[in-house]
C-alpha cells in the first residue's frame, strides 16, 4: 500500500516578557485572526491545566499551507482561517509584522519551509510564500533523521535566542515526511512602567477548593484601561516598544473561570475593549513562568480542518511530485513575567497615568486566582499570544485542615472590588477642554506634550465645583 507522504507543521513561540466550543463559520464580522484565536483556545485548552498559545502566529504557518492548498482542502482552510470572512485589518497587520521582522521593537517572528532533498516545489507557490509571508525555503535530508534534527533544532535555537533547543526530535520524523513548515516567534518588550520590586511580595494564589499556593505577586497603582461587570474584571497593561498590551481578564468569583471561559470569544473581546475607560487601578498579577507543548493536529481538527490530515489532502499547489497530506502539528511556547525591563530596546512613551500624589478611589483588581490573559496590538486588537493561568507552576502548596482552607476563600471573598468613594471621579480636560474617560484612551501617548495631576481639594476647585477626587491636565504638543 502506498502511503501518501507527509506535510508537517512545527510552531515554536518563545515569550520573554518581564515586564462551549465555538465553530468555525465565515461571515462572521471582525478580525479573522481573533476568531480563529478563540476557535484554537476553545479547542485546545485542558480543565484545570495552565495554557500559553500564540493562535496569531500559528495562524501564519497553517497560512503558508493553505497557500498551496486546493479544493475541498482549501476550503476547509478558508473556514478554519477566516480567509472569507470580513476583516478588521488585523491579518494585514500582522503580515506586516513578519515582513519586517526584527525592526518591530520586541517582536521577531521567522518562518522557514523544510524542503526533502529531490522534492520539486512549484515556483509559484515559493513566490507567493517567500514575499507574502516572508517564509525562506531550506533543503532537508529527512531519510536522515538525525541530520535533519540537528539543522531545524539549530534554526529554532538561533532564532528563540537558544531558549528552546530541542524543538524535534528523530520521532517526529518518518519515512513519508517531505516537508515540513516551521514558525518560531521570539517577544521581548519591557512595561511601559514596571513593576517595583519592593512591592513584589508572597501571598495565597487560590487554584480551587482545596488548593491553595504560596506565590510571589508584582503590584503596581496607576491609570489603566479598564472595564468591569456583574460577573469579570479587565485590565490592560502596555509594553514600551511593540505597540502590544498584557491584558488580564478575571472572574470576580474565584471559581468562576469556567463560566467566564464558556462566554469568552472575539465579539466579547471587541465588546470588552470597546467599553474601556481609564481608571486608578491596584493591579496584582503572579510572576509568572510557563512553558508548554502541545501537538495541535485533533485541535485543528476539532475548528474544522479535516480533510488536510487524510489521504484526500490536496496539496498540489506545492508541489506535484507527491501526493501530499497534514502529519502533526507542534507547537511549544515559553513565557517569563516579572518586574524588570528585558533586554528590547525600549522606545521613549509617555503614558496617560497619574504621576503625581494619589487619588483616594481605585479600583482592585487581584489575580489571585484562575484568570485568563492576552497580549495583544493595541491599535488593530490582534491577538499575539493568550492563555490561562490555572495552577502556579513554582509556588509552596499551602498545608491546612479543610476549615482553615474555607476560612482562607471566606476571608477572601469579602474582600472589595473597589477601594474609596468611587462616585467621585477624576475630570480629564485636554488643551483646556473636558473629555470623557473613552475619549481618553484613543489619544495618541505620543502626542502628549505634559500631564500635570491635581488632587487636593483647593486646586480641583480651581477646574470645577463637581464632585471629582482628582483633576488630570494634559497638553498636547503643538
Amino acid at each position: 500500500m502506498n502511503l501518501r507522504p507527509i506535510l508537517t507543521i512545527t510552531l515554536i513561540f518563545i515569550l520573554n516578557c518581564n515586564s462551549g466550543i465555538v465553530t468555525a463559520q465565515n461571515g462572521r464580522k471582525g478580525n479573522p485572526v481573533n476568531h480563529y484565536s478563540f476557535d484554537l483556545f476553545h479547542q485546545a485548552r485542558v480543565a484545570d491545566s495552565n495554557m500559553l498559545i500564540s493562535p496569531a502566529s500559528t495562524w501564519f504557518a497553517l497560512m503558508a499551507a493553505y497557500e498551496g492548498s486546493e479544493g475541498t482542502t482549501k476550503q476547509e482552510f478558508e473556514k478554519v482561517l477566516f480567509q472569507k470572512s470580513p476583516g478588521s485589518g488585523g491579518e494585514m497587520k500582522l503580515k506586516g509584522v513578519v515582513q519586517t521582522s526584527g525592526q518591530v521593537p520586541g517582536v521577531q517572528i521567522s518562518n522557514a519551509i523544510w524542503v526533502d532533498k529531490g522534492l520539486d516545489v512549484e515556483n509559484a507557490y515559493k513566490r507567493k510564500v517567500s514575499g507574502f509571508h516572508a517564509t525562506d525555503f531550506r533543503q532537508a535530508v529527512f531519510s536522515n533523521p538525525k541530520r535533519a534534527v540537528t539543522d531545524i533544532n539549530r534554526w529554532v535555537s538561533e532564532r528563540t535566542n537558544n531558549r528552546i533547543n530541542e524543538m524535534v526530535s528523530a520521532e517526529n520524523f518518518n519515512p513519508d515526511t517531505r516537508l515540513m513548515i516551521s514558525n518560531a516567534v521570539w517577544f521581548k518588550d519591557e512595561w511601559l512602567e514596571k513593576f517595583e520590586k519592593k512591592m513584589t511580595r508572597p501571598a495565597t494564589f487560590f487554584a480551587g477548593q482545596e488548593d491553595h499556593y504560596t506565590i510571589d505577586f508584582m503590584q503596581k497603582k496607576e491609570l489603566l484601561p479598564y472595564y468591569e461587570t456583574d460577573d469579570f474584571q479587565f485590565v490592560s497593561k502596555a509594553y514600551a516598544s511593540s505597540g502590544m498590551s498584557f491584558g488580564v481578564l478575571l472572574p470576580k468569583k474565584l471559581s468562576g473561570i469556567g463560566e467566564l471561559e464558556a462566554k469568552l470569544g472575539s465579539a466579547l473581546f471587541d465588546s470588552i475593549l470597546d467599553s474601556v475607560y481609564y481608571a486608578r487601578v491596584m493591579l496584582t498579577v503572579p510572576k509568572m513562568k510557563l512553558e508548554a507543548s502541545f501537538e495541535l493536529s485533533d485541535a485543528l481538527k476539532g475548528a474544522g480542518l479535516t480533510t488536510a490530515f487524510t489521504d484526500d489532502a490536496d496539496f498540489s499547489g506545492i508541489t506535484r511530485d507527491a501526493p501530499l497530506k497534514l502529519g502533526q502539528v507542534f507547537h511549544k511556547t515559553w513565557l517569563a513575567m516579572d518586574e524588570e525591563k528585558t533586554e528590547a530596546a525600549a522606545a521613549t512613551t509617555t503614558n496617560i497615568m497619574v504621576g503625581a500624589g494619589r487619588l483616594d478611589a481605585y479600583k482592585v483588581v487581584k489575580a489571585d486566582h484562575p484568570f485568563v490573559f492576552f497580549i495583544f496590538d493595541k491599535n488593530t486588537r490582534t491577538i499575539m499570544f493568550m492563555g490561562r493561568y490555572v495552577t502556579p507552576e513554582n509556588g509552596t502548596k499551602v498545608l491546612a485542615d479543610a476549615a482553615g482552607l474555607a476560612e482562607s476563600i471566606e476571608q477572601r471573598n469579602r474582600e472589595s472590588f473597589s477601594f474609596g468613594d468611587q462616585e467621585r471621579q477624576v475630570l480629564y480636560i485636554v488643551d483646556g477642554k473636558t473629555i470623557t474617560q473613552a475619549e481618553l484612551h484613543d489619544i495618541n501617548p505620543d502626542n502628549i506634550d505634559a500631564i500635570d495631576v491635581y488632587n487636593n481639594y483647593e486646586s480641583i476647585r480651581k477646574f470645577t465645583q463637581g464632585n471629582y477626587s482628582g483633576v488630570v491636565v494634559i497638553t498636547m504638543k503643538k
